[in-house]
């Protein structure tokens, strides 16, 4: 058997205000000496675009494009440096403000942030481009001078 980690979580699909509450797992085979053992909620913007046709030869082109990048990434140490062995690590994190999509930041304040979360959305799908926002809970046991070990689970937050 080999060292592995596990995350489980309470829910997969979150609103804007719940908490992520979840547990780390270390399946490991002996301790392991280890930086720290943390969770980070990962948030990833992809912009597709469909550019403008061109018109050139009797032909009509139409091009896309793609371009990813991650926009938040919040970290949540559990433990620090120590040896590890096989256990549980609870964790319970709060979705802050900056994870949210743009359209999507302030929503649970005032009813006029209403309108705009309402304008922010509807931009995100213009006929030129759309905004797509995806969202991961990470686990990882940072050992220094080898692999660390992670895993990642997906989560929608909406």
């Amino acid at each position: 058997m080999s060292n592995k980690i596990d995350l489980v979580l309470e829910k997969y699909q979150y609103s804007v205000t719940d908490k992520i509450i979840g547990k780390v797992i270390l399946i490991l085979d002996e301790p392991v000496k280890a930086q720290k053992l943390s969770v980070k909620l990962i948030v990833t913007e992809t912009v597709k675009r469909t550019n403008i046709p061109s018109f050139g030869s009797g032909q009509v082109s139409m091009s896309n494009s793609n371009n990813t990048s991650r926009s938040y990434s919040f970290d949540l140490t559990l433990d620090g440096e120590k040896e590890y062995t096989r256990g549980e690590y609870p964790f319970e994190m709060t979705i802050p403000g900056e994870a949210y999509p743009r359209g999507l930041q302030g929503a649970q304040e005032s009813a006029g942030g209403m309108l705009g979360t309402a304008i922010g959305l509807l931009s995100r799908f213009s006929p030129l481009g759309q905004t797509i926002y995806r969202y991961a809970v990470e686990a990882r046991l940072d050992i220094p001078w080898k692999f660390d070990l992670t895993k990642k689970v997906d989560i929608t937050i909406g």
